[in-house]
This record gives C-alpha cells, sequence and structure tokens, in this order.
C-alpha cells in the first residue's frame, strides 16, 4: 500500500465515493489536508481535514469495500492526524467527528466520538 499527502484526481474520488461532485471535492482538495491510500495506481481510500492553520477538523474517511479491515482506515486516520500536528503551532486544536456509519470501525480505536486533541510541542494529547 502506497499513501500519499497529494489529493486524489476528482475522478478517481468519484470512482471510490458517491458523496461528492466533481466540483466539490475540487474544492475540498483546494483548501484541505489529505491523505490518500493507493494499490498501484487504484485509489482504495483517502480522508482529510480543513482548518484556519492553528486549529483543524477531520471530516472524512473513506476506504473501498474491498480493502477494509485491512488497517488502511487506520493508517490514514494516523496519518492526517500526523498532517495536522504538523501545520499546527503548540495551543492547535484538532476536532474529529465520527460518523454513524463508521461507529463500528471507530470504536475500536482510541480518541473517537466527538473528540478534541491539543496540540503540544507538536505532539496529540486527547482530551
Amino acid at each position: 500500500m502506497r499513501y500519499t499527502n497529494k489529493p486524489p484526481s476528482a475522478k478517481a474520488v468519484l470512482g471510490l465515493s458517491a458523496r461528492y461532485t466533481a466540483k466539490q471535492w475540487t474544492i475540498v482538495a483546494k483548501d484541505a489536508l489529505v491523505v490518500a491510500a493507493y494499490d498501484g495506481k487504484k485509489l482504495v481510500g483517502f480522508a482529510h481535514a480543513h482548518g484556519n492553520g492553528v486549529d483543524w477538523m477531520i471530516q472524512q474517511y473513506h476506504v473501498h469495500a474491498d480493502y477494509r479491515r485491512q488497517g488502511i482506515g487506520s493508517e490514514l486516520r494516523k496519518r492526517v492526524n500526523q498532517l495536522c500536528v504538523v501545520n499546527s503551532p503548540a495551543g492547535g486544536t484538532i476536532w474529529g467527528l465520527t460518523h454513524p456509519e463508521l461507529r463500528e470501525f471507530l470504536d475500536k480505536l482510541p480518541g473517537t466520538g466527538v473528540v478534541r486533541m491539543y496540540v503540544t510541542k507538536r505532539k496529540i494529547f486527547d482530551e
């Protein structure tokens, strides 16, 4: 599995998730911190966060159904959290919201539900 911080193309995202139109994804990708997972050239998952440079909201994770339960979602979560930390000064806050469809997956991870994490010396501390 290859992970990148480069936003995937709208075409690749539309092939994976019906949540966005091409125009919506173009707007999201322009201002978001994005982590994408690829199996070869195939996009199999992505996560993104939006913020103001100090505080970030992790907004979505998506993993292709054929690739679930392989640790990809957990790795996307870890990497998008790291991107938020790197892009936040000490004192920033990272928020994460769980979506009802993700409850079973997210309940197995530490720091789930409505989560607020504080950035202190570029490390994450859960509230």
